[in-house]
């Protein structure tokens, strides 16, 4: 990660609001090749944070994780250096 999420406040059914963060990144698959990504998280993630995110193309984002730059495939590593 390199800057930190748009905060996007909402309301529930309940009426409590709630914060998510909107996250808009160039991300790399196994073989190098870019993909814009486009999601929302619960929490601002840690600036430096290597994410491994899980795309669908018929829903875009599922989930992601945090990893170390050591778990990244080689080919997705070297493009961000």
């Amino acid at each position: 990660m390199k800057k930190k999420g748009k905060p996007v406040t909402e309301k529930a059914s309940d009426g409590e609001t709630f914060t998510d963060y909107e996250y808009s990144l160039t991300g790399y698959d196994e073989n190098g090749k870019t993909k814009q990504l486009k999601f929302t998280a619960q929490k601002n993630l840690r600036i430096g944070a290597y994410l491994h995110i899980y795309y669908k193309k018929d829903k875009g984002v599922t989930s992601y994780e945090e990893v170390t730059k050591k778990e990244l495939p080689k080919k997705a590593a070297s493009q961000l250096n």
